[in-house]
């Protein structure tokens, strides 16, 4: 443990400080090995890149427009170190030979941080945002995107809210499916009964819906 002088005035801004950052990168549910995008690099997001280091990430890409925020990330724990000129994202996904982290962390509060966070991520990652109740709803975020969003977990710095975004399919089982049984006249103790037609047929795949 190393001691660091501290003037009074400023201990409680450190503990509001590195709370934050830590706490965005516990409410990204980091695993071992898992690869994190920070966007930002003030004192939250470095607090983040320490909180994300410490929970185990194997990479960590820093993102600020300042390079010496980033010298600081880069002490800090941070693998790679990018400054925001031209779209950050695609660095990202070119370093990974197109492939997106596993979790994204928003430490800046600005729309096209949010926004790049969502994109950088791989299809089922995790958003956490230090200030998500400042943006738009997800679904107008989806709409600026193209619906071409990942579906991902966004949560809030603190780890209190949780949202699952991401483009929607619906899939036509009508022209798939070989044959349809109605099973309305049937009692549910009767299941078996009901399902006779679908073992007799050999078939592989069984679809329940209703309607």
């Amino acid at each position: 443990m190393v001691e660091v002088p501290l003037p009074l005035a400023a201990a409680p801004w450190i503990a509001d400080i590195a709370s934050t950052g830590f706490s965005a990168a516990e409410s990204g549910k980091i695993r071992l090995g898992d690869t994190v995008a920070i966007f930002a690099q003030g004192p939250i997001g470095l607090c983040a890149t320490i909180g994300a280091r410490l929970m185990g990430a194997s990479e960590i890409y820093a993102v600020d427009t300042n390079d010496v925020r980033l010298q600081i990330a880069k002490l800090l724990g941070a693998t790679a170190t990018l400054n925001t000129q031209g779209d950050p994202v695609n660095h990202i996904r070119k370093m990974r030979n197109g492939r997106g982290v596993d979790v994204a962390i928003e430490a800046l509060g600005q729309q096209v941080t949010f926004e790049n966070a969502l994109r950088v991520l791989k299809p089922g990652g995790i958003l956490s945002s230090t200030g998500s109740n400042h943006y738009r709803k997800p679904r107008d975020v989806l709409r600026l995107a193209h619906n071409s969003l990942p579906i991902a977990d966004l949560t809030d710095g603190g780890g209190h809210k949780h949202h699952t975004i991401g483009p929607h399919f619906a899939m036509d089982f009508d022209s798939i499916m070989a044959q349809r049984i109605g099973a309305e006249k049937h009692h549910v103790g009767n299941v078996n009964r009901a399902l006779s037609p679908v073992a007799s047929a050999g078939a592989e795949t069984l679809i329940i819906g209703h309607g």
